[in-house]
């Protein structure tokens, strides 16, 4: 019994998830400064680009296709992270006042 070719495009894909994953922590601990948000940020990453490897493309390199999801992650969380923390501005002040 030989394996389908979906089934090798999957094992394909993988591996090289796998491979990557070294690359990717050590970019998210460059972006982070800290072990701990690098390791969810791959993490999350990872399992990310798991969950659509049925929208990979097949002529997008697996390797840029990480980065990019990688950064975005990162983006998305920081700009949580700033909405999150920001305080009210002057005009919103004055509004919740009246």
């Amino acid at each position: 019994m030989t394996p389908t070719i979906a089934a090798e495009q999957q094992d394909a894909f993988e591996q090289a998830l796998l491979a990557s994953a070294e690359v990717l922590y050590g970019v998210a601990l460059t972006l982070t400064h800290n072990t701990q948000d690098a390791r969810r940020l791959t993490r999350t990453t990872l399992l990310r680009a798991w969950q659509l490897r049925e929208k990979a493309k097949a002529n997008v390199s697996t390797k840029w296709m990480l980065l990019n999801m990688l950064r975005n992650t990162y983006v998305k969380g920081l700009e949580r992270k700033q909405r999150i923390r920001l305080p009210l501005g002057i005009s919103e002040r004055r509004c919740l006042a009246d």
